[in-house]
């Protein structure tokens, strides 16, 4: 039975989504399987990336400062520097 379904889900919904799509007004393109960078969603992801690496932390760090906190980066990928990790070796000391 589960091979039936695939055998008409293979044949028939792809094309009458893209003809649904068609027939909105929208051209339907397809870009080669497995090649993720050239996928619409990694783009969108890209730019939002972007937008929030550029936007996002200055403003939490605006915030923070406001508040009286002070901000300080360490550096990524050494979790023995990150605060979290000094606060766990200074509880098991």
């Amino acid at each position: 039975a589960r091979a039936l379904l695939r055998n008409w889900v293979d044949t028939n919904v792809e094309s009458e989504v893209v003809a649904a799509a068609e027939r909105l007004g929208h051209k339907v393109i397809f870009t080669p399987p497995h090649y993720s960078d050239l996928q619409p969603i990694e783009l969108a992801r890209a730019l939002l990336r972007n937008w929030v690496d550029t936007n996002v932390e200055s403003e939490v760090v605006a915030a923070a400062e406001r508040l009286g906190h002070k901000v300080i980066f360490t550096p990524p990928h050494y979790s023995d520097l990150q605060p979290i990790e000094l606060a766990r070796a200074l509880l098991r000391n």
